[in-house]
C-alpha cells in the first residue's frame, strides 16, 4: 500500500495538506499504529466521522492541525471544506445528510 493513504479517490490536488507532510505523518500514524488496527485514539476536532477512533487521513489532518498551532496560525473551531481530503470530504457529507431522527440507539442484549 503506497504511505500516502489507503483511502480510496485520494488526489494530490484536492487537499490543502502538503504532499510531503501527508507522507511524513503517514509514516508517523502506522508507527503508532502498533496493532495495524488502521485507527488511533483521540484527536477531536480531525475525528470527522466523530467515532472517537482516527483513521489515517484523520490522523494526517490532526498533524497538520498541530503543525499550524505550532506555527501560531489559529485553529478553526470547525474544519473548512479544503482542511478535508476528499475521502473525509465523502465522510462529512454522510454524516451531514443522515437525518437525526434515524439515527436511534439500540441497547445491548445482556
Amino acid at each position: 500500500t503506497s504511505l500516502a493513504s489507503n483511502s480510496p479517490m485520494m488526489g494530490a490536488g484536492d487537499w490543502a495538506v502538503p504532499q510531503a507532510s501527508r507522507l511524513k505523518y503517514r509514516q508517523q500514524f502506522n508507527t503508532l499504529d502498533k496493532l495495524m488496527t488502521g485507527y488511533l485514539s483521540g484527536g477531536s476536532l480531525a475525528d470527522v466521522d466523530k467515532d472517537g477512533q482516527l483513521r489515517a487521513d484523520e490522523f494526517i489532518l490532526a498533524m497538520h492541525l498541530v503543525d499550524m498551532a505550532k506555527t501560531g496560525r489559529p485553529l478553526p473551531l470547525t474544519l473548512p471544506q479544503d482542511l478535508l481530503g476528499p475521502y473525509l470530504k465523502q465522510i462529512n457529507k454522510m454524516l451531514t445528510n443522515i437525518p437525526k431522527q434515524s439515527v436511534s440507539f439500540i441497547p445491548e442484549e445482556e
